[in-house]
């Protein structure tokens, strides 16, 4: 069936909560989308359209490199750095939004097309920690506790770099905070502990939220039936105010899907009456929790700074 007849009947099937479901967002007493665009819900913005321009102006300085010096250079020099943080910064501008706004057909598009982006760099960076022996494990311990923290200095890095891309501020607080737990428990005890713990949580939560239908079990639990009823009837009008606000639709509308890489980065998809859907559980389910990807890959940048060290240290000699 082609993607035109599919929209068509979608429009269609939507009809019985489509024109009740729109009216209803411009009901006194609901979720207004009107007021989600006249509030400062980010950094002063009040339009989609300006917020999906600044995402893709940040994306191509990620992407070009634009902005660094030094270190910098080293580090995105590395084969899989640069997909790191392009994992961070989209998965944090998308949480960033609320979930009417996570909705846009555009911001969908562009979560789907950085899954492959979060697997490759999820799949390197277990990779990279799995093959480290006790050398290297040692040698990441000494940096560790070194006056030159690379921790501290892929910190100032990531932060110079979110405010370059117009990551809010408080997106750069919360990358802060993770540095600060990886350093503390990285510095005062053998970092394979960490790290292993971190790897394993990532392989655990993958494996349990690759099961279909994982995000709407969590929200279920988390609601109860009636108000998880109600949810993704919400989710519907907004999808379909989406789908008939916007001229054009982006070909991957409807397909969304987490994968490994979004999985670990708090992503989660559901199934609507317009296709597939990707949100953040962070948003979703109100969790203020540190994901687990956002451990992983800082940690992993981590480590290749200490690399970089070391590989410098031994062509000096």
């Amino acid at each position: 069936m082609s993607d035109s007849v599919d929209r068509r009947r979608f429009l269609a099937t939507s009809a019985s909560i489509g024109a009740a479901g729109v009216a209803a967002l411009a009901t006194p007493g609901c979720f207004l989308l009107r007021d989600m665009f006249n509030t400062r819900w980010y950094d002063g913005l009040t339009d989609m359209d300006e917020y999906i321009a600044l995402f893709d102006e940040g994306l191509l300085k990620i992407r070009t490199g634009e902005g660094v010096k030094a270190l910098e250079v080293a580090l995105e020099q590395e084969t899989y750095t640069r997909s790191i943080i392009e994992s961070l910064y989209v998965a944090g501008m998308f949480a960033d939004l609320p979930v009417e706004a996570q909705l846009h057909p555009e911001m969908q598009a562009r979560v789907q097309t950085a899954m492959p982006v979060m697997d490759e760099a999820a799949a390197r960076v277990m990779a990279r920690i799995d093959a480290m022996d006790d050398m290297e494990m040692g040698r990441l311990a000494e940096a560790m506790r070194s006056p030159a923290n690379p921790a501290m200095r892929v910190a100032q890095y990531i932060d110079a770099k979110a405010g370059l891309c117009h990551v809010s501020p408080s997106r750069r607080v919360k990358t802060r905070t993770m540095f600060n737990v990886i350093e503390s428990r990285m510095r005062t005890q053998p970092p394979a502990l960490f790290l292993d713990e971190v790897v394993s949580r990532s392989r655990k939560l993958i494996q349990r939220s690759n099961a279909p239908g994982s995000t709407e079990r969590l929200l279920l639990a988390r609601v109860g039936q009636q108000e998880y009823e109600a949810t993704i009837a919400h989710y519907e009008a907004v999808t379909l105010y989406w789908g008939q606000r916007c001229k054009a639709i982006h070909p991957n509308w409807g397909r969304g899907v987490a994968s490994a890489g979004g999985i670990i980065m708090g992503l989660g998809s559901m199934s609507l009456l317009s296709g597939g859907i990707i949100l953040s559980e962070v948003s979703l389910l109100g969790a203020g929790m540190l994901t687990v990807g956002g451990l992983l890959f800082l940690a992993g940048l981590i480590i290749v700074c200490v690399g970089i060290a070391f590989s410098n240290k031994i062509s000096s000699k």
